[in-house]
Parts: structure tokens; sequence; C-alpha cells
């Protein structure tokens, strides 16, 4: 049997984390390189898989349920674990791990977008036997505030799922633009819907296909923070964002935007296939941008911004670049925003003028794209993770 492997928190299908989760803990079980174990005291959410990956995972599902009984009977008990733990670290770099537990060897998982840490960061880093950084400049901006035990992992992406292919058109003959990633000032979905606003205008027949669900509330009424717009959001009673209501104050036609739910991972790659273009002027990304990544690897032709974490992404694999990145002014003294980018609407608009007037070519680079992202396949990503553990 292949040595343990634990997993700090929980896996899911639809948000950042959750998916990093559970595409590493298949990969484990489908390798056979490390045997996963669940550590969270939580149950797990139920998970949107196919039926062979269900029977992979269901053993490690089983432990995890025996391994909640076993908490709640020794409540006030502390354990030690001699197996690697694997953690997600929050921005001040303490785990999420809520369970009296203990390991020789500890490695953490961080996105961290602010560039001015936590007082007590360093302290928790060192709690760690090496931090795994989700871009190389989120491990650079860490490495300048004084943590020394950085290494740079990126994302992966299934390319099963992720992959070029036939679609349905659905909008039959409309200009397909797909803008993704939870609501929040930081994903710049107030650029997007300014340069759809002013596209629109001269291309009737575009239409906005959004997917920016965001269950967290303190995070989606950060996009208030935009000058960008003249109509600041609508929020419904609940806090969630309503759109229609929101596109209507800023004079574009409900006809030109099509609202996703929140939709489960396995489920995006056909959606994604709609789409003519993907359009991603994100402020920061502390990782590689999951979503983007996901878009590339379908091969729908892709506008970056060249900021952040998408710059790992911008060496490799053919996008169009938003090369034109202005000064992010930061909400306050404890809001690190060093390398951020604001993108140009008009730069933007040449980008989508580019690939509108330019189907051909854009097709083109998109398939390209699609080739290039068989490298982030989560099937060589978590192998490099757990090269990572064991050197």
């Amino acid at each position: 049997m292949s040595p343990p492997l634990g997993i700090g928190w929980h896996p899911g299908s639809h948000f950042g984390y959750g998916v990093l989760g559970l595409r590493v803990l298949l990969e484990l079980a489908r390798s056979g390189r490390r045997q996963p174990v669940l550590l969270h005291d939580s149950e797990v959410p139920e998970l949107h898989v196919n039926a062979f990956e269900k029977q992979l995972i269901q053993p490690v599902l089983n432990q995890h349920r025996h391994y909640r009984e076993q908490l709640k009977q020794y409540a006030s008990a502390h354990f030690q674990a001699d197996f690697p733990i694997l953690h997600a670290l929050l921005s001040d770099l303490a785990t999420c791990l809520n369970v009296n537990l203990e390991s020789p060897k500890n490695f953490g998982v961080i996105f961290s977008e602010n560039t001015k840490l936590a007082p007590n960061a360093l302290e928790h880093a060192r709690l760690q036997n090496k931090i795994l950084a989700g871009s190389t400049w989120c491990a650079d901006h860490l490495k300048r505030s004084g943590v020394d035990n950085v290494h740079v992992w990126t994302q992966g992406v299934d390319t099963t799922v992720f992959c070029p292919g036939p679609r349905n058109d659905y909008f039959q003959d409309r200009f397909v633009i797909f803008s993704g990633g939870k609501l929040e000032f930081r994903k710049g979905q107030d650029l997007v819907l300014e340069a759809f606003r002013r596209f629109h205008l001269s291309h009737p027949e575009a239409l906005l296909m959004t997917c920016w669900g965001n269950p967290w509330p303190e995070t989606a009424h950060s996009i208030e923070r935009s000058t960008i717009l003249r109509e600041q959001p609508v929020w419904r009673n609940d806090s969630t964002l309503d759109l229609m209501s929101w596109i209507d104050r800023l004079g574009i036609s409900k006809d030109a935007v099509y609202e996703l739910p929140v939709i489960p991972n396995s489920a995006m790659g056909q959606i994604l296939r709609e789409a003519d273009a993907a359009l991603f002027p994100n402020r920061c990304e502390a990782g590689t941008n999951l979503v983007a990544m996901e878009a590339l690897a379908t091969g729908i032709p892709t506008i970056l911004s060249s900021n952040t974490g998408h710059l790992d992404l911008l060496k490799s694999v053919p996008c169009y670049r938003l090369e034109q990145q202005q000064f992010v002014e930061p909400l306050n003294q404890q809001d690190g925003v060093d390398g951020w980018g604001e993108s140009s609407v008009d730069e933007i608009l040449e980008m989508l003028e580019r690939i509108y007037r330019g189907r051909e070519d854009a097709r083109r680079r998109g398939q390209e794209a699609a080739h290039a992202m068989a490298d982030w396949d989560w099937k060589k990503q978590v192998p490099r993770l757990i090269d990572l553990l064991e050197e």
C-alpha cells in the first residue's frame, strides 16, 4: 500500500480550493502514488463526479466518515499523525484545519493576493516544512516579505472535460463572450461590463455569458470599489447580485447578457465550448486563474491581463495579452496591491475586435492554446506536487 498523505481541507465541485482538493484526491486515488486521507472535521459536501471517479474515491470518503465518528467520541483528544499533511493556508499563512492534529511534516498551499502580510504570518509560515505558492508572482511577494521556504506549484486542468470539441450552437449566430470567476473587485467584472457595453453598441449580436456566482458577500461587495462604472451594483435582500437590474441601469439590454448559475466544475466544459471568446481583465490572481486555464484548454480565444499569476500562463500559452496595466489604488493601509494591474477598457475593446474580425486566426490561436495546456493537466501537476513534497 502506498504511503498516506493527509489533505487538510474539503474537496468540492464549485470553487477554488474545493476543486483543487477534489482533483488532488482523484489523482492520488487514480495513480496510487499516495493514499489520500481527508482530515477536516465536517461532512464532505456533495461531489459532482462520474461513476468511475465515485467508485475510485468512495473508500476515502468511507474512511473520512469513520474518522469523524472518532473525533466526536474523543472530542478533546490531541492526535499525532505519522504521515505528511497538505494544508490550505489562509491569508495570514495559518492552516484552516480545525482539528487537534499534529504532523512532523506539513506542507501549505497558498494563494495570497495581499502583498502586505499579517503580523503573525511569518510565525505561521515557520510551522510549514514547505509553502507551495500558486504562481511565481505569489511566491516572489512572499519571499520579499521574509517567507523563505516557498516553492511554486501551479494548479492543473482536467483536459478530459476542458478540451476542444463540437458545440451545440445554443446561441446560433450570436458572438458569445464568456466571463467567469466569482464576483469581486479583484476579478474585474466592472471592466468586463464597461468594455461589453461599448462593444455591444457596434455589434448588437454580441452576447455576454457570465458565471459570477459568489457565496461570500464580503468579497462580492468589494466590486463597489470600482470607479469604472457610472452605476453601482444592485443587490438582492440576500446580498447576491441582481445582475439584470444592474445592466439595465448601465444601459445594456437584458437580451445581451446570459447569466449562468453556479455550475459544478465538471459541467463547465460543454458550456465554455459555446463561447467565441473569453475575457479575464483580472486585477490580481495569486494563482494562475483556474477558470482562465479551463477556457484556454477548451480552445477558446482568451484575453488575459498581463499581471500577477496570469504571467505564468502568458509565458507558455498563446493568449491575447492586455499589456496596458495601470496602478491599482489600495483600499487601506492593510491592502497590499504591489503588482496588481488595472487593464485599459480601450485595449480590451481592441482585443475583442481582433477576435471578432479575425475568427480564423482566433480559432487557430485557441487550438494552439489547448495544445499548450496539455502540459498543465492534473495528471502532470499532481505528480509534480508529490515530487516537491518528497524533495
